[in-house]
């Protein structure tokens, strides 16, 4: 094996380092990646005990601000009653799109 075929094999190994660190560096898609964090129970537990401590009823307003996919939207709507409103806010149009096509 010369020095030149060498360096060949060096570099192409570390051009296969690089891919595989991009692969790895890949932001996941958010609403994929909110979708699995709402499916663990924990997360789950921590959200209604946040909706239960905001204490809403009948004619309260509430303003999610960071709503991502709305999930407790129904039940801050069902506890502020149709006198109320409930409104979400988040930095994704995605988000929001998603909130209110499942959400309304």
């Amino acid at each position: 094996q010369t020095v030149d075929e060498s360096r060949s094999k060096s570099e192409s190994d570390a051009d296969a380092d690089a891919d595989a660190d991009e692969t790895e560096l890949q932001t996941p898609d958010p609403l994929s990646y909110l979708h699995g964090f709402d499916a663990v129970p924990q997360i789950s537990i921590l959200k209604d005990q946040i909706t239960a401590a905001c204490h809403l009823q009948g004619g309260d307003h509430m303003l999610d601000i960071g709503c991502g996919t709305g999930t407790h939207m129904p039940a801050y709507s069902q506890k502020v009653g149709s006198t109320g409103s409930v409104n979400g806010l988040d930095k994704s149009r995605d988000m929001i799109d998603y909130c209110r096509t499942n959400y309304g």
